[in-house]
């Protein structure tokens, strides 16, 4: 067969991995001949294979035996319609607590960050070191910075504090008039629930904490390996982070009290781990405790390359203990690893998922997040960065594919869409698609979980099935290079990054 022939075969009939594969929301009872029906529905409408996601609704336990079983039927009846499948590694999202069950059973696996408070004195008058004692917040150091200069927004500070620690909750008189910032420095845990799940989010750059969720996470899905490489292409994990949050107020949203959400704490977060200071002596060769001012405000001579070093053992540690983790996981049993984090906007991707190439590297498929209303208008330009971003590590590690998660929409409670789709596609190509799939369904179950029903749809035209999986055969046109600024996001003082 030509060439040409060959693609015109495919166009006239698109293989599954270029057709849509919805989010396949398993919120309700297992009963045999419904999923049957669902499966057989998508199938007719040209859909290539499902995601089999966990979601709230559903009247067996996550990863029971009952559970287990419906992942087998469907894989099986995936199968004999020629569709393939992908595991979904949470239970909701996102993914790293094993439904927030790990996390609450191991607290030594939670998330841990870091709180800088500040204060600011000048003259040589007592000021009280009076701070705030939290739950699960341990204190590492209080440290007053003499202000050498202030240009503006522009603050410098000297290379050496001074060590107060010992006087928290007592009066510290400076040993000369000046003005200072003195910062308390807080190692906290994060709050319960900021997950989906309710639960405390996992410490993703702790190999042991990460090797934990393995075990309850990936391993029951090793019932199923007679179909992995065939039927079962891979795992499909979902938003997870060196910190994480809830997806609209960003990560400050973490900066809570462990009882009342609502009750923020004073001060700036960033990324913490468990044994923190050590881990990054023993690494870099010098001690991050008296320079942590770096990370809000220049230090003279020194700051940058703090900086520099902080997130780069963030990142280091994030993508190795994290994404390669699961990502070998996966590859030594012929899956492949795919999924996405949280990508937007700039300032927020480095504080969340550190360096984002090396993160989407892990990935034999990188993937992004194309939900939002208005992406790439005037208004909401962000998301095109992120596209830019996956689809240009594809092309530079030779890896076949970008799946993005995709056509969301609201409807009323009574009728709603395919709400989640994974095409393997082109990106390129994503802002028609949005134009042209616009599929609804009747939910067929009742109350809450008629919002989120499996992704069903009534076409005659198999247009949700066809029309992206001819898109997806496209090589989208690359005409520009686009430069991302990490290494000068990362230089920047955590002040001028935080909104």
């Amino acid at each position: 067969m030509s060439l040409f022939e060959g693609l015109k075969r495919e166009f006239s009939d698109p293989s599954p991995e270029y057709r849509p594969q919805p989010f396949w929301f398993l919120n309700h009872d297992y009963k045999k001949e419904e999923l049957e029906w669902q499966l057989e529905e998508m199938k007719r409408q040209g859909i290539g294979g499902v995601v089999l996601h966990s979601r709230h609704g559903k009247s067996a336990e996550y990863m029971s035996r009952e559970y287990l079983d419906m992942l087998a039927f469907c894989t099986e009846e995936c199968k004999k319609r020629d569709m393939v499948v992908w595991l979904y590694d949470e239970d909701n999202w996102p993914s790293g607590t094993f439904g927030g069950k790990l996390t609450r059973r191991h607290p030594e696996y939670r998330m841990r960050y870091l709180r800088l408070e500040e204060r600011r004195h000048e003259g040589a008058e007592t000021v009280q070191l009076d701070f705030r004692d939290e739950e699960n917040n341990e204190l590492i150091a209080i440290l007053a910075y003499r202000v050498l200069r202030e240009e503006g927004e522009r603050v410098v500070l000297a290379k050496e504090p001074y060590e107060i620690t010992h006087l928290r909750s007592q009066g510290w008189a400076p040993p000369q008039s000046g003005k200072y910032v003195i910062l308390a420095c807080w190692e906290c845990e994060i709050a319960e629930k900021v997950t989906f799940g309710a639960g405390y989010y996992l410490d993703t750059m702790n190999p042991e904490a990460v090797q934990a969720f393995v075990n309850v996470g990936y391993e029951p899905f090793l019932e199923l390996r007679e179909h992995f490489g065939r039927t079962i292409r891979g795992v499909f994990t979902d938003e997870p982070g060196l910190m994480i949050h809830d997806g609209f107020f960003g990560t400050e949203a973490i900066r809570t009290s462990v009882r009342t959400l609502n009750d923020n704490l004073p001060g700036y977060v960033l990324g913490w781990t468990r044994d923190m200071l050590s881990r990054f002596e023993a690494e870099e060769g010098y001690s991050l405790r008296p320079l942590l001012g770096a990370l809000l405000y220049e230090l003279d001579d020194s700051s940058h390359t703090v900086r520099e070093h902080y997130y780069g053992a963030l990142t280091r540690w994030y993508v190795d203990a994290y994404h390669g983790t699961l990502s070998r996981w996966c590859e030594t049993r012929g899956l492949a690893y795919i999924g996405h984090t949280l990508e937007e906007p700039l300032w927020g991707q480095a504080r969340s998922q550190g360096n984002q190439t090396r993160v989407l590297q892990q990935f034999h498929y990188p993937g992004v997040d194309y939900l939002t209303k208005g992406i790439g208008t005037k208004e909401n330009p962000y998301r095109i960065l992120s596209v830019k971003c996956a689809s240009s590590v594809a092309r530079l590690e030779g890896k076949r594919r970008v799946v993005c998660e995709a056509f969301v929409r609201r409807v009323p409670q009574n009728r709603f869409p395919a709400n989640r789709v994974l095409p393997c596609s082109a990106l390129g190509s994503l802002s028609k698609l949005r134009r042209l799939y616009r599929p609804t369904v009747h939910a067929r179950q009742p109350g809450r979980i008629r919002i989120e029903n499996p992704a069903v749809v009534a076409d005659p035209h198999r247009i949700p099935g066809d029309v992206p999986g001819r898109k997806g055969l496209q090589e989208p046109a690359c005409g520009r290079i686009v430069l991302l600024p990490l290494g000068q996001v990362d230089s920047q003082p955590a002040g001028f990054r935080i909104c």
